[in-house]
């Protein structure tokens, strides 16, 4: 397992082509799950909330050897994957092209990740702000947790493989990407008080 997380995380020579093909396959089954899977399930919220794509963006600049690098490759990629999920579902929607009025949404998400990625660069440093860096991922997806197992009264088990999914990426984030002690105490610490904070004003 430790060297397949090595390789997952560092190891990848990810060239422009193997770039593309990797944001056309996402794409492609983002589509699959937007048409294919009720909305609600766990495999939909792919295509409606940008939890899932986290894993995918943090893979990309962690095998990246440049800050810029890392801009400029995960920005093409949410450049062509979102487009693409919308392309794909026109010829089967009743909204035809009227379905790109969802993506005005995923365009901002997209040129966020320009310089998300450039700061998202300095995790692989290993150093006290990498900690911080990182948890601003781990918060994220903690909060999406919490705020899918808030809603379990009424709609369980829908979400909840995207639960697992939220708090497992964070513990391999955490222990994956992250060397140090210093560095994972602060992603640690950040995340659990942001995760404590939140649910305590859900039930405020």
């Amino acid at each position: 397992m430790k060297k397949i997380l090595k390789k997952l995380f560092g190891d990848i020579a990810l060239t422009w082509p193997r770039l593309i093909i990797f944001a056309i396959i996402m794409g492609v089954y983002t589509a699959v799950m937007a048409m294919f899977v009720p909305d609600g399930n766990s495999f939909h919220d792919i295509a409606v909330t940008p939890e899932w794509w986290v894993l995918p963006a943090i893979l990309i600049i962690v095998n990246c050897k440049k800050p810029l690098e890392a801009a400029l490759k995960t920005f093409v990629f949410f450049l062509i994957s979102q487009p693409l999920v919308y392309l794909i579902q026109v010829p089967f929607s009743s909204m035809g092209w009227s379905l790109f009025g969802y993506y005005p949404y995923w365009f901002k998400v997209t040129m966020l990740t320009f310089p998300g990625a450039f700061i998202g660069w300095y995790i692989k440093k290993d150093k006290w702000y990498s900690g911080l860096i990182l948890s601003v991922m781990t918060v994220f997806l903690a909060l999406t947790g919490i705020a899918y197992i808030s809603g379990f009264g009424e709609y369980f088990p829908d979400h909840l493989i995207s639960v697992i999914y939220c708090f497992s990426v964070i513990t391999v984030f955490i222990f994956a990407i992250l060397k140090s002690k210093k560095s994972r105490l602060i992603t640690g610490v950040v995340t659990i008080i942001a995760a404590i904070i939140y649910t305590i004003l859900s039930i405020i």
